[in-house]
């Protein structure tokens, strides 16, 4: 899983799935300039964000992570590489 902090960013993507997975995340839709599309906090295995008009990155960090920083639509998002 991921540690709090850390995150998979998915290049390019519109959208993602969860088959296959163990664990639910939270998950953020972003556009080029890393604007945040769309939230799909905790999101179980089994399940897809669906597709967004528009979106140019998923970004997949631990459950709570949405809430715990106040993250909404529209915010623009920064992090640095490992």
């Amino acid at each position: 899983g991921l540690e709090q902090g850390e995150g998979l960013l998915i290049v390019p993507s519109r959208g993602i799935h969860m088959w296959g997975m163990r664990f639910p995340l939270d998950v953020l839709l972003l556009d080029e300039e890393r604007r945040v599309k769309a939230l799909h906090p905790g999101i179980a295995p089994g399940e897809a964000t669906g597709f967004v008009k528009g979106v140019r990155y998923a970004l997949e960090v631990p459950v709570g992570t949405i809430e715990a920083t106040g993250t909404r639509e529209g915010d623009i998002l920064e992090w640095e590489t490992a």
